[in-house]
């Protein structure tokens, strides 16, 4: 989804001047697109560039005529011509591009099989997971000794009869007092 870009189309202006018959308002009427400096329409005849990282669309013979080094639209700085995707290409001149384009795309990394690739576990990750283990049952047995011991620390603990109170037997506690909400 890197390579999605959104482009930025300009709106070619209706021929307000020219006559309903003339060639010149059926052309820009059935164009919708032009490039705002060379006013060349956007129609395959003229050939257009699309600005990868602002996605303005310009035609191929301002960036010639300007050379810039920003967007002329945007202002956006063009560090390379790789940032510059020609649209609307022929044939041979997209089969040139999408070679270039798959000689840079990085190989796509293989996932491992679990089956082929069995785990090997040395001796001393072995002891570390027996460790933890042994230092969780520990905790839990000194949690369990310590509920029995001492009734204010198991009143922390709560059981499925404690939680199965009616409205009537619950309570609700403000400042330190209790009221019970019936």
């Amino acid at each position: 989804m890197k390579d999605v870009v959104t482009c930025k189309f300009y709106p070619a202006p209706e021929a307000k001047s020219a006559t309903e018959n003339s060639n010149m308002k059926r052309a820009t009427n059935r164009f919708r697109f032009h490039c705002p400096i060379t006013l060349q329409l956007f129609n395959g005849a003229h050939r257009f560039v699309l600005l990868k990282k602002c996605g303005c669309v310009l035609s191929e013979k301002a960036l010639k005529e300007v050379k810039p080094k920003d967007c002329l639209m945007c202002g956006f700085p063009i560090k390379s011509s790789k940032e510059l995707w020609p649209l609307l290409l022929s044939d041979e001149d997209a089969a040139v591009v999408l070679a270039s384009i798959r000689k840079s795309e990085k190989p796509l990394k293989r996932k491992r099989d679990l089956d082929t690739a069995p785990l090997a576990l040395d001796e001393s990750a072995a002891k570390k997971a027996k460790s933890k283990v042994q230092t969780v049952n520990q905790a839990e047995e000194a949690v369990s000794q310590e509920k029995g011991r001492n009734p204010v620390y198991a009143s922390l603990f709560s059981t499925e009869q404690d939680t199965k109170k009616t409205a009537n037997e619950l309570l609700m506690t403000i400042a330190g007092l209790r009221y019970t909400l019936s």
